[in-house]
């Protein structure tokens, strides 16, 4: 046998001198006014804040200048392989819905001219409010 397997497990705690590792609850701190309403919040109500902070989100990457430029390739795309009016209309329905929503407070940049003019050549319907020629 070697020595190894005679030596046991070590049980003493690490010396002073090495750092105390923070923990989670560490930076929880229980007389917090915030802390205290969230705990006591009722798990219906939770799960609704919680929605709502998903739907905050979305919102913020549908407004995104980098979805918009996204979009505008997935059109540019979508037209170069042809005559797909399934899919056309899915993106422009996007187009249209992220457009409505710049009206209402949030300020977002609109699509490029010639994406707009490629979807009215394929029939589609714009709304003024959605043009930002």
């Amino acid at each position: 046998m070697s020595s190894d397997a005679s030596q046991g497990v070590v049980t003493t705690p690490p010396p002073p001198s090495m750092p105390h590792k923070e923990r989670y609850f560490d930076r929880i701190n229980e007389n917090d006014p915030e802390y205290i309403r969230e705990r006591n919040m009722s798990p219906d109500l939770r799960q609704d804040f919680n929605m709502m902070e998903q739907r905050k989100r979305v919102t913020q990457i549908l407004q995104s200048p980098a979805f918009r430029e996204d979009l505008e390739c997935l059109i540019q795309e979508q037209m170069k392989k042809g005559h797909n009016p399934t899919g056309l209309l899915a993106l422009q329905q996007i187009a249209d819905y992220i457009m409505t929503n710049s009206f209402s407070g949030f300020t977002s940049p609109p699509l490029s001219t010639s994406v707009l003019e490629s979807l009215k050549n394929y029939n589609f319907i714009f709304t003024l409010n959605t043009l930002h020629l």
